[in-house]
């Protein structure tokens, strides 16, 4: 089942589709929906891990249905946002979205025996651990002033 994302006007459902993986070749086709007949030219703007951000152009495959590849050399949850423009109008840039919420499955992004992570290659720590050891040092402080203030208030 083919999974995709509803974005704002002048966009509509937005998906991405895996190919079949190839080792160093990571290529999934990107496809959006433009409600505005006016708009001429679309380009998904594909933000990396490393910081980098890779246009895509994307040619209309259909009346307001738009479509390109993305290649990476290895894989990754890239980040997208659509970016759509009109002849004498400003751009409009739709919601970022990642590749898992366009559809491609979660899977692609975890090495075998790995937990899911959304990018497999984020090691920034997660704020659940970050906060679940600010609890436990927090308990840890709470423990000892009490057993502080019964040892006080026995004198």
């Amino acid at each position: 089942m083919l999974l995709s994302v509803m974005l704002t006007a002048p966009f509509g459902e937005a998906s991405a589709e895996l190919f079949e993986p190839v080792p160093g070749d990571f290529t999934v086709e990107l496809r959006v929906e433009v409600v505005d007949p006016a708009v001429t030219v679309v380009v998904a703007q594909v933000a990396l891990l490393d910081g980098r951000v890779m246009p895509v152009a994307l040619a209309e495959v259909a009346p307001g249905r738009w479509a390109g590849a993305l290649t990476l050399a290895h894989i990754e949850n890239a980040r997208v946002a659509f970016d759509a423009l009109a002849p004498g109008a400003e751009s409009e840039v739709s919601a970022v979205v990642s590749l898992i919420d366009l559809g491609v499955p979660v899977e692609m992004f975890v090495e075998e025996g790995e937990a899911p992570t959304g990018s497999g290659t984020d090691s920034s720590p997660s704020w659940l651990r970050v906060g679940a050891v600010v609890l436990v040092g927090l308990a840890v402080f709470v423990g000892t002033l009490s057993v502080g203030w019964r040892r006080i208030s026995r004198t």
